[in-house]
């Protein structure tokens, strides 16, 4: 299992402006977590878990690294609080 991250190179209207910006597939997300598609729906559902909105790229739905890392503090942080 593998839940390698995708690197993708984005551009902004101006030829100049480029951002690394690095994303996981569904099925990084599923192999990370070791869920089926069906959960990862669900969280993407459930607004009380707060998991990240996916973007379109070329087609797929893909998650921003960081914005995954974000949430998975985010949880830790409660989960300690607990």
């Amino acid at each position: 299992m593998s839940s390698a991250i995708v690197p993708f190179v984005e551009t902004e209207g101006d030829a100049n402006f480029m951002s690394a910006t690095s994303y996981y597939t569904g099925r990084n997300l599923m192999d990370r977590y070791q869920i089926t598609s069906t959960t990862l729906c669900r969280w993407q559902q459930d607004p009380k878990l707060e998991f990240p909105e996916p973007v379109k790229l070329n087609g797929r739905n893909m998650w921003a690294a960081e914005d995954v890392h974000a949430w998975e503090r985010k949880r830790a942080t409660r989960r300690g609080a607990a």
